[in-house]
């Protein structure tokens, strides 16, 4: 540290900071701190300008730590030496535990093959969650079908022995040129010595380095393992992807650059240039942190943690292999261990703050509460759990934070967390939207608005059908920038609901039949709706539509002035509907930039006054608007979506609920068979 990097404005704060503790078998707790130097913006100073500027200068700077020291042993340990083995069951310990560590240019495979035998036994014998079980239940294990490795002895691709131990990728392909497993070069990859003359991508390579390195055999990587020119082959593995990175041996993560040709940092010594300065303090020798300009800095600076594909992967599987530009991380469900520290020969370690919470925050499957007895929960005992329904919430939140390069995959790159789920709780899952509880699931609305993504895919894997992503599901929308959530009407789905269904919806199948949705929650319910009608008609066999007899009603929506707006709470509110008390209903409209306020028959029908132009516009304040009834199940109330019709199909464009008398008093009122799409 130099007097450059503090600035002129700025005072030096020197502190301790407690940086884990480890508990042994005996609850005995022992801490390790870090000594910290910050920089804070000064709390006094003359102010060279106006007063107000430099004050409002002032307080815009945060604190930042410019050097963090560890305390280390001394001869200093490395990364790069051989590594003393331990004795858990004698507790006899390495002098170094908890000593900083240097860490060279080139990662020492040696070190993470101890990390993963480390794992493999303590977490085996010593803790309840074994890092060997999958978050899948165990009669899942053997549930993967048509898996394709790379066999990195012979470097061909080859069909998964049975069993078959084997390391995942995670990594984002970006823009670099990629090698893809294709039917015309699928020989040529299953040649023994096939990968060996072709120039695969760094990080791929990387990997296959690793894996070889730490003693294992077989990679699962997408790009070679998934032929990506046989669309029904390529469906039938993305809809297993939550199973192939969750039984994963442990997964490799590319957390450094934003392609398929950044590599992983350390694999080549070239790739990574660390200095760390040693420090002596009385009899302390301490050691600088290589993160500590930015304790996130590895992960938080990644394009992967920001992409969708990679967030399934994370969560799904149990041990991660992190390469980060500055070192190397082992997270599983009991332990995250790093090069810089010593931290592998201690029992358990808990961080004051975790290095590797990046990115949105969510809760994960860790988080499940011991009663399923399907999983491990890695979590602190005085946590209260979570259920599979809180955690379908949380995963689509945190999902539509992250960046997606082809709107079209939206369902795919999420269908891993939906199987996940789906083998934990015994749901399925339609369009992104669970069956049990469809629909409080279709009760969603965009928090600050929304627009269509316009996007398509092939739900059946055939060319020969593309289908839009319906506007019932949130799959179909993106949030404005900064504001991508979802909100539910219902705040949990335990709360204020009445068992079973009160609606009943069909989806279209290709072949032509029609299919019960919401079966289950018929059942749970002991008796059918009243409304249950008889099979649609199949000549309409677009599988994103949903086909059910309902109540509509057209309603007459005024746009608020911009003076109202302002006196919103909520920037979504910004209409209201004519003749209806506040109180006894709520409009939340998540892409009206389509509708037409300037219908003229509508205005003569209204009473005198209340047409008005909108701010000197040739348009007017008042349109009438479609409400179909989706949900009875809030407690006295009823629940619609609001609806833009177009050649007999139905299309959401927001969410109202109303007061059920007041909507028992609506004149407009009729029972009819709509097509949702």
């Amino acid at each position: 540290m130099t007097k450059n990097d503090v600035e002129v404005d700025e005072e030096i704060e020197v502190f301790t900071a407690r940086f884990c503790s480890e508990s042994d078998k005996q609850g005995v707790n022992r801490e390790t701190f870090r000594l910290v130097v910050s920089a804070n913006p000064s709390k006094t100073g003359v102010a060279m300008g106006p007063v107000d500027a430099f004050q409002m200068e002032i307080a815009q700077k945060r604190s930042r730590r410019i050097l963090e020291l560890q305390e280390c042993d001394f001869p200093i340990p490395r990364a790069d030496e051989e590594t003393e083995e331990v004795d858990f069951e004698t507790e006899k310990l390495q002098k170094n535990r908890f000593s900083g560590r240097i860490v060279g240019p080139k990662v020492n495979l040696r070190l993470v093959s101890k990390w993963i035998n480390r794992c493999g036994a303590l977490h085996q014998k010593t803790h309840r969650n074994s890092c060997s079980d999958s978050i899948f239940p165990a009669r899942f294990a053997k549930g993967l079908k048509a898996l394709l490795v790379i066999d990195v002895e012979q470097m061909c691709v080859i069909d998964a022995p049975t069993p078959c131990r084997y390391v995942a990728l995670s990594y984002c392909w970006g823009k670099a040129a990629m090698v893809k497993h294709l039917r015309e070069n699928s020989a040529e990859l299953r040649r023994r010595g096939g990968l060996s003359t072709l120039d695969i991508p760094v990080t791929i390579r990387d990997a296959i380095e690793v894996v070889r390195g730490v003693g294992e055999r077989y990679l699962w990587v997408d790009a070679l393992c998934i032929v990506q020119d046989n669309p029904v082959s390529q469906q039938a593995q993305l809809a297993q992807m939550g199973l192939v990175y969750s039984l994963a041996a442990f997964t490799i993560v590319a957390g450094s650059g934003d392609n398929a040709n950044s590599g992983l940092p350390g694999i080549e010594s070239w790739t990574r240039d660390i200095t760390q300065a040693v420090i002596q303090v009385e009899d302390k020798t301490l050691l600088e942190v290589i993160t500590g300009a930015d304790y996130y800095k590895g992960i938080n600076n990644s394009d992967w943690i920001t992409r969708a594909w990679t967030m399934q992967e994370k969560l799904l599987s149990k041990k991660l292999l992190i390469f980060t530009e500055r070192q190397v991380y082992w997270s599983c469900w009991n332990a995250v261990w790093l090069e810089e520290v010593v931290l592998e020969d201690g029992y358990s370690v808990e961080f004051q703050y975790n290095p590797l919470d990046a990115g949105p925050a969510m809760s994960g499957f860790s988080m499940l509460g011991v009663e399923t007895g399907q999983l491990n929960p890695a979590r602190p005992s005085t946590m209260k759990p979570v259920n599979c329904n809180d955690l379908y919430r949380d995963f689509v939140n945190a999902y539509r934070e992250r960046r997606l390069t082809f709107q079209s995959d939206i369902l795919n790159a999420f269908s891993g967390l939906c199987q996940a789920l789906s083998a934990i709780g015994n749901e399925e899952y339609h369009w992104g939207l669970p069956v049990s509880r469809f629909e409080e699931a279709l009760c969603w609305w965009v928090r600050g608005g929304g627009k269509r993504n316009n996007a398509s895919c092939n739900p059946t894997g055939s060319t020969s059908l593309t289908v839009k992503f319906p506007s019932w599901s949130w799959t179909a929308w993106h949030g404005s920038p900064g504001y991508p959530w979802l909100s539910w009407l219902h705040q949990t789905w335990e709360e204020e609901t009445s068992p079973g269904a009160s609606m009943v919806f069909f989806a279209s199948i290709v072949n032509g039949r029609m299919t019960q949705i919401n079966h289950k929650m018929l059942e749970s319910s002991g008796s059918p709706p009243e409304n249950t009608l008889p099979v649609p008609d199949p000549s309409n066999c677009n599988p994103g539509h949903l086909h059910f007899q309902t109540t509509t009603a057209t309603l007459h929506v005024r746009r608020l002035s911009l003076e109202e707006v302002a006196l919103e709470s909520s920037l979504q509110n910004q209409y209201s509907i004519l003749s209806f008390e506040p109180q006894h209903y709520s409009l939340i409209l998540d892409d009206p930039s389509h509708l037409q306020f300037d219908e003229r028959q509508v205005m003569k029908e209204l009473p005198e006054g209340i047409p008005e132009p909108l701010e000197g516009l040739e348009t007017y304040n008042v349109a009438v608007l479609d409400f179909v009834v989706v949900s009875y199940l809030k407690s006295e109330s009823v629940v619609c979506l609001v609806v833009n019709c177009e050649d007999g199909v139905a299309y959401r464009i927001g969410l109202a609920y109303f007061k059920l008398q007041r909507w028992g008093r609506v004149k407009t009122r009729q029972e009819k068979q709509v097509v949702l799409g």
